[in-house]
């Protein structure tokens, strides 16, 4: 009885301004439901005070719902600040028990899924009566060819709308689907700053759309397919404001491409564009004459050319292609080319530098770290990205090096990203040693090594591999056993730097005891010590200092946490 008290006592002690943040993770109905009649001081808060109510509509019987718009929606219709219907039967029983006008003067934002394409229009009439609606999501279901002129042409008369996401649910094909808005003498443009076109659109449909919203400064568009001849209409255009692009699925020729791009793009910081149906795409030349002349401000750019055949290109031409891309223009802006492997399908991107290393003092840097001629820690980009997720099976390892071996050979990659649950130990080595130019390498799913692993593979490949590569950074992605580190330590030579990303009950101190006494002898260039600990807590790093104490295992070092990294720097 007395811990029952305790606890509605602690309740009923919180602030109203806690509350408030605490109402405001919850459904409005819910709310209602719950605090409603509780006492006095619940039921002033949820009636008589400001509290803003989020209404989601999910599974509603028609009772359920008749009793929510005559307790909760209509009585508290100047509180409400968003409503959600899920599923167009819920949308059209709302509307026939309440209606959305003026009245709702802090409705923000409205989500309408799955509506009828024959309710829409009546619905954005009540809409345009909202004086705060900030945000509109609708998703449209039809089964026959459809016209979205007039419900783009009212979307956009919506005194306030800031965001608006178009997306349509069809059972036929997208391409019957018609937007023809002209622009009329003296037509007030819309308000709209971000918009998402989740639908397929040509590049002349998408600018009948653009020229209505000069405000715009985010666009992201699903699927852009040239399903018509072009227009020959010139239509100009002003988009000063417009700084983000993103485009899904874009399956319109470069030449098309270019075309829209000139037009609306003067402004661009951020463009990102997935496609895979256009070899001109891979034309580095080419981007960078349309960044440099046509998007100077660009400042983050994403490429994507998803998974196709090997066989399906030339190999020559490839090569050509892909060294574009680490030519000085894309390295000084720091966007980084990268290559995919899976079996024998690959992909291709472009991509700004993600990759964060810890530098020398603990730092959290955007590029990796290179050692110079004067032994001093400085920023290094990677110019070309290797990334690899396995092949067929044991059997078509050569088969794999052989389909492979003259990108490996002919592209300067500078770091390697390796998954090894499907790629055997041998065929790493093997790849490693058609990479000359590596700085950098991750090892990820690393099987457990035998302590007589030397000699079940080939000895002369493996040291000849050793004493050539020059990689600096490893990071192994978790630790298993001790002989994972050794095949790493002796297999990078030169490694500077060295990541462990560790298991949360892992015992750290045979792994730092481990890689420090082999520093002496096998890696003397190593400096720093970097391991991922799950839940790194301080007691870690005294007992790795007590440890390095006692032991005598460095001279002069530095060791610090950082969350749940611990670093470990030495001379």
């Amino acid at each position: 009885m007395r811990i029952s008290n305790l606890s509605v006592s602690c309740i009923e002690n919180l602030s109203n301004e806690l509350l408030y943040e605490i109402f405001d993770y919850l459904d409005g109905n819910d709310i209602f439901e719950i605090f409603s009649n509780l006492n006095y001081r619940f039921q002033y808060l949820i009636t008589c005070s400001s509290i803003p109510f989020k209404i989601k509509f999910r599974s509603h019987t028609t009772s359920q719902l008749i009793d929510c718009c005559k307790t909760v929606i209509v009585p508290n219709r100047h509180h409400i600040l968003s409503l959600n219907f899920e599923g167009g039967s819920l949308i059209d029983n709302f509307f026939k028990h309440c209606i959305i006008d003026s009245s709702f003067t802090r409705l923000q934002s409205v989500v309408l899924s799955n509506v009828s394409i024959n309710r829409v229009v009546s619905l954005l009439f009540y809409l345009r009566s909202l004086p705060h609606l900030f945000s509109l999501n609708m998703s449209i279901r039809e089964e026959e060819y459809f016209d979205l002129s007039d419900i783009y042409r009212i979307i956009f008369t919506l005194p306030s709308l800031k965001y608006n996401k178009l997306s349509l649910c069809l059972e036929y094909d997208e391409e019957d689907t018609n937007i023809s808005i002209p622009l009329a003498l003296n037509e007030q443009f819309s308000t709209i700053e971000y918009m998402v076109i989740n639908h397929i659109c040509t590049p002349d449909k998408l600018m009948s759309i653009l020229c209505h919203t000069p405000q715009l400064h985010h666009l992201i568009c699903e699927t852009l397919e040239e399903i018509e001849p072009a227009s020959t209409n010139e239509q100009s255009i002003t988009l000063s404001n417009l700084v983000y692009i993103r485009i899904n699925n874009c399956q319109i020729d470069f030449d098309r491409f270019e075309m829209f791009m000139k037009k609306v793009s003067s402004q661009l910081q951020v463009l990102r564009v997935k496609q895979k149906y256009d070899k001109a795409y891979l034309d580095a030349d080419r981007w960078k004459r349309l960044i440099k002349n046509y998007i100077p401000n660009l400042q983050e750019f994403i490429y994507e050319y998803p998974g196709y055949e090997y066989n399906d290109y030339e190999t020559t031409s490839l090569d050509t292609n892909f060294n574009q891309f680490i030519s000085p223009f894309w390295v000084n802006k720091g966007w980084i080319f990268e290559l995919g492997i899976n079996n024998k399908e690959i992909s291709f991107s472009i991509h700004p530098h993600k990759k964060k290393w810890f530098d020398v003092d603990g730092n959290t840097e955007n590029v990796p770290i290179r050692k110079n001629t004067d032994n001093a820690l400085t920023p290094f980009i990677p110019t070309s990205q290797l990334v690899i997720s396995g092949c067929s099976s044991t059997e078509q390892n050569q088969t794999f090096i052989d389909d492979f071996k003259a990108l490996f050979v002919a592209i300067q990659f500078t770091h390697l990203n390796i998954n090894c649950e499907k790629v055997p130990i041998e065929m790493l080595i093997r790849i490693i040693q058609l990479l000359p130019n590596l700085d950098s390498l991750k090892v990820s799913c690393m099987p457990i090594m035998q302590s007589a692993w030397l000699f079940s593979i080939d000895r002369d490949l493996f040291f000849q591999t050793s004493i050539n590569n020059k990689i600096k950074k490893v990071h192994l992605e978790k630790i298993i056993e001790i002989e994972q580190l050794n095949f790493l330590l002796f297999l990078c030579n030169y490694m500077q730097y060295f990541q462990v990303d560790c298991g949360k009950d892992m015992d750290l101190e045979p792994i730092v005891r481990h890689i420090l006494m082999k520093t002496r002898i096998y890696i003397p260039h190593l400096t720093c010590l970097h391991l991922n600990v799950q839940s790194g807590n301080e007691e870690m790093v005294y007992n790795l200092q007590r440890l390095i104490e006692n032991e005598k295992l460095l001279n002069k070092y530095t060791i610090k946490r950082i969350s749940d990294n611990i670093i470990l720097r030495w001379n």
